[in-house]
């Protein structure tokens, strides 16, 4: 029985497999899309248990101006299906809503009043670099997000030059040039403010960043209201309509390539071909185990297998015994930053590695997934989640040695350990809340490859550390050594984000759809890619 062929092969259901094959199916076009897990989704992937719904990875996401366009593109995007999130940031010291600037100000103020001077200049500088943002995203700004074509589009190039010669577009690529630790110290002069500011978010992530996340916080964080899982589903439901073939628990192991170019995939439940192949999966992973290195230019493959990863999650899931109303007495919004102390621990230092205690009195985002939507748990109930920053590699790879799939007896103690630690410090926020309990449990980032199979349990992709993208200038990296295979995701268009990667899934398509341009330009590129090495 001869093996089925397509036209094109999507490897992995994440966000960017996702709107990748439902731009290519909508075409006419016969694709395939395989998936390591039991459902769509990826780093997004969500699950239930005791009626209590969990989103495993992230809890919520930003349009940017490219997202929602996209969908409606699709004929999916529904406001009444969105909710807007709002955060709350809380310390021993104060506790503010983050929905104007006025209030935070008003806030840190009134808790540290010995810094009021930097204090204003501090928010000042936030409220302009906020304003650039939301200029930047306003919906129809980005011609990219309509017609997915990235560098290769007059619409684009005009915008981008139009951004650059802007101030605003200047002022904000010259951020991107310097750490946000440094304009936090210039303004702040408070100890702890310094402490504090400096450590949330990634490491050594740059000013624009940091400013960007304040923005979005106040302006741009949205919730699927039936859930992140049901947001996805909606997608493969689409997907299967346009004529679609999705296939789940089919982890890709070899890529199938003659002559330099692509002709199919290999699982473990079969064997594919197709005239084309859109990878969107772990880009470490394809460079140092799936690709030769004969057809990598010189030192990539290394650069590839030392690249450095974000920071992967702990994540605690919490059904509690506690009623809408009990709980909306501790938590005011549906995302809380919370910090028992003003020192944020580096995780990403190789004495962290050692350090017993690290996830004990570390910082929270607590999301109550249930708030808008009191169906995402039992009647009565509540679902909380916990999230922090980890190590990947922390206490002997948390007692699996280096294994990412081995469980012995000592990972499960560990585990127990932490999500215990972790819930002592949620009941600073919610008293008594180990007596409320009636599910627990917790992913680590051996969790997340266990999933995803995302390198380290990374959660989004590279470094957000400038210095430590391994593929430098050239991003996006959409296209591949091998002649018609592509990638997307959010490893390819930096940093990784929900809009971004799911961009990267439509402007592949659209390069394929183009047909004749898109085979001579590949064909262009990989005779370039030879005479460079």
């Amino acid at each position: 029985m001869s093996s089925p062929s397509y036209d094109v092969i999507v490897i992995g259901a994440g966000i960017s497999g996702l709107m990748c094959g439902n731009f290519l199916a909508r075409s006419g076009r016969r694709v395939l899309m395989l998936e390591h897990s039991y459902q769509a989704g990826g780093l997004m992937t969500g699950f239930k248990r005791k009626g209590h719904y969990f989103d495993g990875g992230d809890q919520s996401f930003e349009n940017i101006g490219i997202l929602f366009p996209m969908l409606k593109e699709l004929g999916l995007y529904d406001p009444q299906d969105w909710t807007r999130t709002h955060y709350s940031l809380k310390t021993s010291k104060f506790d503010f809503q983050a929905d104007t600037f006025e209030e935070i100000q008003r806030s840190l103020i009134a808790a540290h009043p010995q810094d009021e001077a930097g204090i204003r200049s501090f928010i000042r500088e936030l409220t302009k670099a906020a304003n650039r943002w939301r200029k930047l995203f306003q919906e129809g700004t980005i011609p990219y997000a309509k017609s997915g074509w990235l560098y290769n589009s007059k619409a684009f190039l005009i915008f981008f030059a139009k951004f650059v010669l802007n101030r605003d577009g200047y002022i904000l690529l010259s951020n991107a040039n310097r750490e946000f630790s440094d304009f936090v110290h210039k303004h702040l002069k408070d100890p702890e403010l310094q402490a504090l500011f400096s450590g949330i978010g990634y490491e050594n992530w740059n000013e624009a960043f940091g400013n960007l996340f304040w923005y979005l916080w106040q302006d741009d964080y949205w919730y699927p209201y039936h859930g992140i899982q049901h947001f996805l589903n909606s997608l493969v439901n689409n997907f299967k309509k346009l004529g679609g073939d999705i296939r789940f628990r089919h982890t890709v192991n070899r890529l199938l390539i003659e002559k330099g170019k692509i002709i199919g995939v290999e699982s473990q439940k079969g064997t594919f071909y197709g005239k084309k192949v859109v990878y969107c999966a772990d880009m470490k992973k394809l460079y140092t185990t799936l690709i030769d290195p004969k057809f990598q230019r010189p030192n990539w493959h290394q650069s590839m297998q030392n690249a450095t990863l974000s920071e992967p999650f702990l994540t605690a899931y919490l059904g509690l015994d506690m009623s809408h109303e009990e709980l909306s007495n501790y938590l005011k919004t549906h995302h809380t930053f919370y910090m028992p102390t003003y020192t944020i621990k580096d995780v990403c230092s190789e004495s962290t590695t050692r350090d017993p205690d690290l996830h004990k009195n570390t910082w929270l985002e607590v999301t109550w997934t249930s708030k808008e939507n009191p169906k995402l748990a039992p009647e009565g109930k509540s679902t909380v989640i916990l999230q922090t920053m980890s190590n990947y590699r922390w206490q002997n790879y948390w007692e699996t040695g280096g294994d990412d799939f081995a469980r012995p007896p000592a990972y499960k103690v560990l585990k127990e350990k932490v999500l215990n630690q972790m819930i002592d410090t949620f009941s600073d926020l919610v008293p008594h809340v180990h007596d409320k309990i009636r599910y627990k449990d917790l992913g680590t980032p051996q969790s997340l490859i266990r999933f995803t199979l995302n390198s380290e349990g990374a959660t989004s992709s590279w470094s957000w550390d400038r210095k430590k993208v391994p593929c430098g200038r050239r991003y996006p990296k959409l296209r591949t050594p091998i002649r018609n295979l592509y990638t997307a995701g959010h490893y390819t268009i930096w940093p990784g984000s929900v809009p971004l990667a799911a961009l990267s899934g439509k402007i592949v398509a659209d390069r394929i759809k183009s047909g004749f341009y898109s085979e001579t330009t590949d064909y262009i590129y990989q005779w370039l890619q030879r005479l460079r090495k």
